[in-house]
Order: structure tokens, then C-alpha cells, then sequence
């Protein structure tokens, strides 16, 4: 290995976990760091397996170092020792970047045949199908975007809004590989100029018109946040302590701030709602008492085989003031190895190494629970980082997104941080503003251009108040045409790399050299 390479390698690595979300410093320009050091790992590859190979390793140098609080919840609840617990982000790393190295790969074939313009729409084209192809292969991982690096700076990100989210990081993309090219070629330098220049301005503009997406109503609500230590959570002891805790803090709201949607986190309730027990008399009497709808996750089951099959599912009820259930939610995209072992009948062995993993069942409804002016799109958990799943629930006619999640499993990471920036991209490619409840944080009143209102901080017992909530009305661009902007970065990137081979029949050598690259092919 190269020295060249080796510092390429720690580059990206530092570039890629400063720019995402980390508990040291956040510079979310610095994302951009990943695809400049694909492009130069690409333009000054030998050969196309060299390229594949080394856009690999880098990028999944930058992945797992971002990645690496999930042995957290490996070696702390899975009841893996560390050892087998701190290859896990290094595997799941590998596999992130095995997209990378695909696109590294493609950069290095297309750089000796054509020009910048058309260098650069590759790139932007290919990165957004590669991100959305990891949104739904395999169950799905569409974590560390390169949209998501920027949540914290909501004004630059409203083009979310026409692109969605994956288009937008592809665009990022393009931007680095334009920087790489400008390098030799100024020339070059036009395009990523005028993109960053564009989307700062249609931002601005954006952000002061929230009348084409937002649309307040007047309904004071409270976001809970009660902060139950995980190892205590499913202790049949502690249901109680639970229940109080929670129900002390939803009273205090509702008696000083006139609450009447209260939000409790993902299974805030840790026993069945749906069985009469002295605990679920007790939640509903509160919703009774204070005339007060309360929205929160629990456990649930269902029979099934005339009686004979118990089937666990995460759920969502929505209590009226009556105290009678309006409606439920049950999560549809479970967490693999999780909330269920993947082809655990054939891989038995993974299901003893694993024993905390609960075995879930999904749902499948999508409709939203309403109350009032409400139309409650529920997402459990990490269902919120699938674009996808956001799409249906507006779809079918959400015009508020509500995300309950436990994200105590991440610990004090900056796993928590990365979640609540995957929302923030929900709320902006939908024009729909987000109530985010969590167990021990971060919790947060999302607005429809992805602007954090209020957030809590980690691991601590906080309630978040609102007099009124920010639901949107009407679609986005993004929303509107969403299938057909899927279809389209597919189509393009197809486009551009038949335009490439039709004009370039020929193999050329690289010429190992990012200037003669480019100066070979300018326009």
C-alpha cells in the first residue's frame, strides 16, 4: 500500500466522521470529503480493479469510523463480549463501501473517455441511485447519506424539497468530483460554483415562503421524554415507576401549559394497553381525567391460527380524551437483528448468539391516525430514515409526522444525533413538519423546511412544549413526482455511460494523471 493511498485512507476517514454528526465536532462540509477522495482515488487509479478496490477501503475506512457506536448496543444488549462486538461497524462499514467503490470504479472508466460536463452528471446521477439502491437491498441501511451531514444547516438543504434526499446527496457528489477536476482544469470549477451558489439562493428564498407547505394548527401539545434506564425498562417491577413517571410529567404539562396532545416515546409502556390490567385502567383514566389525547408507543399481540400462535408487534396507539383507543400503528420496517433474526429457522446458531432480539411481526397499515385537524403519520424508530415509508404515510394523507423512538441504545454516542438528522431530511422532502419523542433523547419539533424548533438533551427526563404544530398541507415536488424521480437518476446515469461508450468505443490507458485525465477530453 502506498503512502499516497494510506493518507488518502485516514483523510477520509477523519473527513467522513467529522462531517457526520460525532461527538468531538461537527463540520458537515467536510462530508464532502468522501466523494472528492473517491474522484482523485478514480482519476489517478491503473485500473478499473484498483480503483474499485481502493474507493472500497477508503470509504469504508470513513463509514465504520462514523459507524462506530453501533457496538454499543451490540456488546450492551445484544450480550456480545467486545470482541465480536467491535467488528461490527467494520463489517457494516465493508458493506457501505462496497456502493463506493462502485462509484469509484465507474469514475475511472469514464474519466480517459469524456469531458468534465458529462463527468460530473455521472457522478450526480450514479451517487443518488447507488443511495437509494441501499435503501431498499437488504432489508435497507440508508444511514450517513451525504445529505444528512448538512441537517444542521436546514437553509442549504431546502432543494431536499425537489430532489429528496438521496438526489440531493447526489448532487453533493457531483460537486466533489467537480472540485477534483477544477484542480487541473478551472474550467471545471464553473459547475460545483454555480450548484453551491444556487442552492444557497433558492434556500433563502425557500425558507421565507413557508406559505407554499406549512400550515399551523392552534393545538397546544407536549413531547414527553422520560428518560427510563434501558435495563429497567422491560423489568416487571419497574412497570409501575415507569407508568408514574411518565404520567407525572404528562399532568404537569397538561395543568401549566394546557396540553391536549400529549406524545410518549416508542413502547413508553412497558405491559398491553390492549389487556384490561389495573395499569392500562389507569392510563386511561388519566386521558379522562384530563381530557387529554395521548399518542405512544407499547407492545402489542395478536392471535393468530385459530388461537394457537401469539405474534409480538411494536405499536402506536392514539388514546382519545375519551380514553378509548381512536387508532393504532404497527411498525412495518423492523430492525434486523433487532427486532427479528433475518432467515433465523436457517441460521440457528445466530439466534443463540443473539438472545436479546425480540421475534416481531410487521404491519402493514399506513393510513394516519386523525384527531381534530390531525392526520397523524405514525414512524416507529427507524422507520424514519426510509424515504419511502414517509412517502406513504403522506400519501395517504398525513399532514403531521410523528416519530416515537428508544434510542437509549445507542448510549452517549452520536448515534442519537445521526437519527434526529435522518428526520429532519423526512420533514423537508415531505413539507411536513415532525414530533419526534424519545425515550432519553433527542426529542424534537421539527418545522416543515427542517428546522429544528425545540430538541432535549441526552439522557434526561425533559418535556417539550408547543402551542401550536407545524403540519404542512399540499406536496412538495419531491412528493408529487417521486417515483418518477427515482426512475430518473436511474435513467440518466444509464444515459450518460451509454453517451460514454457510444462516443469512446475505444479502451484507452489511463493516463494515471487527474490533469491529463481531463485535458485529454476538454471541451
Amino acid at each position: 500500500m502506498s503512502d499516497r493511498f494510506a493518507w488518502s485512507v485516514l483523510l477520509c476517514a477523519a473527513g467522513t466522521w467529522l462531517g457526520f454528526a460525532n461527538p468531538l465536532l461537527h463540520l458537515p462540509v467536510l462530508a464532502l470529503v468522501l466523494p472528492m477522495s473517491l474522484a482523485w482515488l478514480g482519476l489517478q487509479a491503473r485500473s478499473l480493479r484498483q480503483a474499485f478496490f481502493r474507493g472500497w477501503l477508503a470509504a469504508s475506512a470513513g463509514y465504520a469510523a462514523a459507524l462506530y457506536w453501533v457496538s454499543i448496543p451490540v456488546h450492551e444488549f445484544g450480550s456480545l463480549p467486545w470482541i465480536a462486538a467491535v467488528p461490527c461497524p467494520i463489517l457494516l462499514g465493508l458493506y457501505l463501501g462496497l456502493y463506493a467503490g462502485l462509484f469509484c470504479l465507474a469514475l475511472a472508466w469514464a474519466a480517459p473517455r469524456t469531458g468534465w460536463p458529462v463527468l460530473i452528471l455521472l457522478a450526480w446521477t450514479l451517487w443518488a441511485s447507488l443511495e437509494y439502491i441501499r435503501e431498499i437491498l437488504l432489508t435497507g441501511f440508508p444511514w450517513l447519506g451525504l445529505a444528512q451531514a448538512f441537517a444542521p444547516w436546514p437553509v442549504f438543504l431546502q432543494a431536499v424539497s425537489v430532489l429528496g434526499a438521496h438526489g440531493f446527496s447526489g448532487l453533493l457528489a457531483g460537486i466533489g468530483v467537480g472540485f477534483v477536476l477544477g484542480v487541473h482544469r478551472p474550467r471545471a470549477l464553473i459547475a460545483p460554483a454555480a450548484a453551491l451558489c444556487g442552492l444557497t439562493l433558492f434556500g433563502v428564498w425557500h425558507i421565507q415562503h413557508p406559505a407554499l407547505t406549512q400550515q399551523s394548527i392552534n393545538l397546544p401539545a407536549a413531547l414527553i421524554q422520560g428518560n427510563i434506564e434501558q435495563g429497567l425498562k422491560w423489568d416487571p417491577a419497574f412497570q409501575r415507576q415507569t407508568l408514574n413517571r411518565y404520567l407525572r410529567m404528562s399532568r404537569n404539562a397538561v395543568r401549566e401549559h394546557g396540553a391536549e396532545l400529549v406524545v410518549w416515546p416508542e413502547t413508553a409502556i412497558p405491559f398491553y394497553v390492549q389487556e384490561n390490567t389495573e395499569l392500562s385502567t389507569k392510563l386511561r383514566s388519566f386521558c379522562r381525567n384530563h381530557q387529554v389525547a395521548l399518542f405512544t408507543g407499547a407492545p402489542g399481540y395478536s392471535l393468530r391460527d385459530g388461537g394457537t400462535e401469539v405474534v409480538s408487534h411494536n405499536l402506536v396507539y392514539l388514546f382519545g380524551p375519551d380514553g378509548l383507543v381512536r387508532g393504532t400503528y404497527t411498525k412495518e420496517h423492523l430492525v434486523p437483528f433487532g427486532e427479528y433474526i433475518p432467515f433465523g429457522s436457517y441460521l440457528p446458531f445466530i439466534t443463540r448468539m443473539v438472545q436479546g432480539v425480540g421475534d416481531f411481526r410487521p404491519g402493514d397499515r399506513t393510513a394516519p391516525l386523525e384527531y381534530k385537524d390531525l392526520a397523524l403519520g405514525g414512524l416507529i424508530c427507524y422507520e424514519v430514515i426510509f424515504s419511502g415509508l414517509v412517502q406513504h404515510r403522506v400519501a395517504a394523507g398525513a399532514n403531521l409526522l410523528i416519530n416515537v423512538s428508544n434510542d437509549a441504545w445507542f448510549g452517549r454516542s452520536s448515534g442519537p444525533r445521526q437519527h434526529l438528522h435522518q428526520a429532519v431530511l423526512r420533514s423537508i422532502e415531505q413539507g411536513r413538519g415532525m414530533l419526534r419523542a424519545t425515550n432519553t433523547g433527542v426529542s424534537a419539533i421539527i418545522d416543515p423546511q427542517g428546522r429544528i424548533l425545540q430538541s432535549t438533551t441526552l439522557f434526561a427526563p425533559e418535556t417539550l412544549q408547543a402551542d401550536s404544530l407545524p403540519a404542512g398541507h399540499g406536496r412538495t415536488f419531491f412528493s408529487r413526482h417521486y417515483h418518477l424521480l427515482r426512475a430518473a437518476f436511474f435513467l440518466l446515469a444509464a444515459i450518460a455511460m451509454l453517451w460514454i461508450r457510444m462516443h469512446n468505443p475505444g479502451k484507452p490507458q489511463p493516463d494515471h494523471t487527474c490533469g491529463k485525465h481531463t485535458q485529454r477530453h476538454e471541451r
